[in-house]
């Protein structure tokens, strides 16, 4: 299990930070709007296991494997969800909005699952926006749905619609797609972001460390592409024919 979050188009440039949890369960990007940030976690919880039937090799045990180097005895699964909560109140408190995406294994229309999030005013954005989720199943060899979508009132509002992708649609995998159109325009409050152009290079040579590093790649650039040969090579043809179409 992993994760991994793309950012594309006006949504790359309203990019205000991105990071993940101490242990690399999750990882998160925050986007900027004038009036509050959206912050997205992408999130694998793993199966359910114990140290008795987990094999070294499952991300149960990696995770175990983790806490208890830092003295923590909690239940890896269990553990993750407390992390995220903590985060989702941080970020509450700094009046920035949620959005939390990612495989649970573990049945995302349970109410115990949903209590979790319910708690932190969290909505299920799956069974908000979609009438009928009986017989669905986001996983292959399971019955239910297992990859969840839970955002803060603000998200769920701006959502233009959601749904499952076919099982092996472009990628093959034994999961589902779960995809979710928000009105990114106005959720962040009609902010329109412009391209930041990219920052001036140039070399100082007040800057004894870049022109240490100008010094060492200019060098290694002059032996790559035998510029003492050129020179000599065109110094010849000079002394011997003159200046020609060859030495202009």
């Amino acid at each position: 299990g992993g994760t991994l979050t793309l950012s594309q188009g006006h949504m790359a440039l309203r990019i205000a930070k991105k990071g993940s949890d101490k242990y690399g369960r999750y990882q998160w990007t925050q986007y900027f709007g004038k009036k509050y940030h959206l912050k997205i976690y992408n999130v694998y919880r793993p199966v359910q296991h114990t140290d008795n039937t987990a094999g070294d090799g499952t991300v149960w045990s990696q995770h175990r494997e983790l806490l208890l180097q830092d003295g923590i005895l909690d239940d890896p699964r269990q553990h993750i969800l407390d992390s995220l909560l903590r985060d989702i109140v941080a970020d509450q408190r700094q009046n920035t909005q949620v959005l939390i995406v990612g495989d649970f294994n573990e049945d995302v229309l349970s109410t115990k699952l949903n209590d979790v999030f319910n708690k932190v005013g969290l909505i299920n954005i799956l069974q908000t926006h979609i009438d009928n989720l009986d017989n669905t199943r986001s996983y292959f060899r399971g019955k239910n749905i297992i990859d969840g979508v839970w955002g803060s009132p603000a998200v769920s509002d701006n959502v233009r619609s959601i749904g499952f992708a076919p099982f092996y649609y472009l990628i093959p995998t034994d999961h589902r797609g779960v995809y979710i159109d928000l009105d990114a325009n106005n959720l962040l409050d009609d902010f329109n972001p412009n391209f930041v152009p990219p920052p001036y290079r140039r070399l100082k040579s007040t800057i004894p460390k870049r022109v240490d590093k100008y010094c060492e790649q200019m060098k290694d650039r002059w032996f790559l592409y035998s510029i003492t040969e050129k020179i000599d090579k065109l110094e010849h043809l000079l002394s011997t024919h003159g200046k020609t179409n060859e030495t202009e």
